[in-house]
Order: structure tokens, then C-alpha cells, then sequence
């Protein structure tokens, strides 16, 4: 299984530099949306990496393999997803040969904490830690290839999702301390849904504890209300091999509505938020503003529910598509899609006080 060559525009799912800046995600408009699509001439750059589409299997998926289920599953999600982005920045979206998603339980002779029982074992060897060890490999040589071919000092955004936002904090623990540290100085801001981060998952870069913060980063995992686990939070063992929990102590999040901290939000006593603050879910390519409501919770999940002042708790349309989303249960596919609007003005917002910050030292 060869690396991917990150001179060839087929390695990646957007590039502007070598696509032209005609990708999926950076030429995708949705109706209604504030805001033009501007990723070709931004000023910022964003660095995406879409999560687990390997859903069988054992090891790494072909990175190349777009005919596949994976393959144009992966497409979808980088367009939807990533293009919370195209309206500050120029996307960057790396194919990787991704560790299937049975690598989350590779691990022979391990017993789960909550059963007492041993852990499936889908191979002799424990798997799981090398293919996780590949799939970084490919998004590290993306990175770097990014820095030193692309971004010419521009400031930056990185983001991913579940798989993707577990290794992009392994990326930025090794930028802490390496060689490309000096280009940590333009992170506007690590969006990393999808997985659980906690004080210590990073070293020096923040958390972010409010919308204008920059420099920091942000997590949050989506959960239905009354629900207290998701997917992302996994089996707590050895960092980031574990599902996609990458901290040893407690869980954090932020409310991808109010840009607040969990801890912040506990201390004082927050409720859920109103609904008039969501600025919208994306839902089969339509915008659904002002139908959520979402509030922290002591596990370190962000509860969602439909607000019942909101359009879409009298009926209609909005209810019948964000309302079937938003069940008791587990929210973690739709992570970007019920907050996609609060993503994509919160990073312009973002960029720009990066921009007036660094005008101020000038």
C-alpha cells in the first residue's frame, strides 16, 4: 500500500494551488447562507481532514480507492464538511490511507473497564496501534507538504472530524515541540469535533473559551438530550489509540452555539441555550436557523435538543429535518451539520480578530 504523493492533485480532495480551487468544497454554496463563497482569494487557509469511511475491514483503507464505498463517502463528507470554511478560507482536504474503523477494538487480550470482559480480537497482532501509526504518517507528510509548498505564511485554520480531529491533535502535539513550531504562531484555531479532548491533550495551544479566541482550540461531541455516551467516547486507555479519546483526565467541550467552555459554563450553572442563538443546522443541503438548543454536560458531550420555541417545534419542515436528527441518542455524523452555520461565521469572526490582532503589532 503505497503513501500518497502530495505533489499530485489526485491526493488530494481539495487543493487550490493545484485544483484551481474548483473542489467540491471549496465551490460549495448553500442557499441562504451569509456570506460569499471566497476560498480562492482568502486570506486564510484552512487544513481538513475528514474522518473514519472504513467501515470493514481490517488495517488502512487505499487512500486512491474512490470507487469504494469509503472513497466517495469521504468525498461527501469533506464537501459538506469542510466548506463550513469557504467563506474565510482556501481548503486543504489530504486523502490518507485511513485506519478502518475495527482498529478502534484491536487491541488482543484487553479487558473493557465496563463489562469486565475481553475486547474483540480481530487480529493476532495488535493492529489497531499501527495502522492509527500509518494513517498519521500520511496526514503529518500532508501537513508539512501544506506548510512548506502552499500556505507561504498565511495564517491558518485546522479541522477535522472524529478519526480526522484524534490525529490532527497528534499533529499538534508534535508541532508543540518540532521543527515547524514557529508556524503555530498563525493557527487561528483547531476545530476538533467529533472526539473527546481534555486540559491535557495539548501542551501549550488553549482551549478556546470564547467566540473571539484565538490560538486555542475547540471540541465538542453531539449527543441527543438524556443521553450520556457517544462513539467518541470510547474505551479510556492509551490516548489517541483510544476510539477518539485523547486525554487522560476529564472530557471538555464547548457549545458550538455559544462558543463557551464547559467548565466555564458549569461554574455558572448554565442552561440551555435559546434558540434565537443557533444560527443554523444544515440539513440535504438546506439551512435550518433558530431550531436548537444546547447546553454542556458533567460527561464532557454537548446535549442537543429541538428548542420549543423555535420553528421547527411547531411542525412543518424544519421539524421534520432537524427534529428527526436530534433524537436521544447518539449525534456524533451530524457534529458539523447541526452547527454548520455556527461554524462557518464563527470561523470568519475568527480569522478576522487573528487579522486585527496582527495589524495591532505591526
Amino acid at each position: 500500500m503505497s503513501p500518497p504523493d502530495y505533489n499530485d492533485g489526485d491526493c488530494w480532495y481539495a487543493c487550490p494551488p493545484l485544483d484551481g480551487g474548483s473542489s467540491a468544497a471549496s465551490t460549495y454554496h448553500v442557499r441562504g447562507a451569509p456570506g460569499a463563497v471566497i476560498s480562492a482569494q482568502a486570506v486564510a487557509d484552512c487544513f481538513y481532514i475528514h474522518p473514519t469511511t472504513a467501515l470493514q475491514g481490517l488495517g488502512n483503507a487505499e487512500w486512491s480507492d474512490d470507487g469504494s464505498i469509503p472513497g466517495w463517502l469521504a468525498s461527501d463528507i469533506v464537501r459538506r464538511q469542510a466548506s463550513c470554511f469557504n467563506n474565510c478560507a482556501r481548503i486543504f482536504a489530504p486523502r490518507y490511507r485511513q485506519a478502518r474503523v475495527s482498529n478502534y477494538h484491536c487491541f488482543e487480550g484487553e479487558v473493557d473497564p465496563h463489562s469486565g470482559s475481553k475486547l474483540p480480537v480481530y487480529h493476532q497482532q495488535p493492529v489497531g496501534s499501527a495502522a492509527f501509526d500509518m494513517a498519521y504518517s500520511d496526514v503529518r507528510a500532508a501537513f508539512l507538504h501544506f506548510i512548506d509548498h502552499f500556505n507561504s505564511g498565511r495564517p491558518f485554520i485546522v479541522a477535522g472530524h472524529s478519526q480526522g480531529s484524534q490525529l490532527l491533535v497528534r499533529l499538534l502535539r508534535e508541532l508543540e515541540g518540532g521543527s515547524h513550531r514557529d508556524c503555530l504562531s498563525r493557527l487561528v484555531i483547531a476545530y476538533l469535533p467529533g472526539c473527546q479532548c481534555g486540559a491535557d491533550s495539548l501542551h501549550e495551544l488553549p482551549m478556546g473559551t470564547h467566540a473571539e479566541q484565538v490560538g486555542c482550540w475547540v471540541s465538542w461531541a453531539t449527543v441527543g438530550h438524556g443521553t450520556t455516551t457517544t462513539i467518541a467516547t470510547g474505551r479510556r486507555r492509551h490516548g489517541y489509540v483510544d476510539a477518539s479519546v485523547v486525554t487522560e483526565g476529564p472530557p471538555l467541550s464547548v457549545n458550538p452555539i455559544t462558543w463557551m467552555a464547559s467548565e466555564a459554563l458549569a461554574a455558572a450553572g448554565e442552561q440551555w441555550s435559546a434558540p434565537e442563538v443557533h444560527r443554523g443546522a444544515l440539513v440535504d443541503g438546506v439551512l435550518h436557523p433558530h431550531t436548537l438548543s444546547t447546553m454542556c454536560t458533567p460527561e464532557g458531550l454537548v446535549a442537543a435538543q429541538v428548542a420549543s420555541a423555535s420553528p421547527a417545534h411547531a411542525g412543518g419542515p424544519p421539524r421534520a429535518a432537524v427534529g428527526s436528527l436530534v433524537l436521544a441518542g447518539d449525534l456524533h455524523v451530524h457534529d458539523y451539520s447541526l452547527f454548520w452555520l455556527d461554524v462557518r461565521e464563527n470561523a470568519q469572526l475568527r480569522v478576522r480578530q487573528w487579522e486585527a490582532a496582527r495589524a495591532k503589532v505591526r
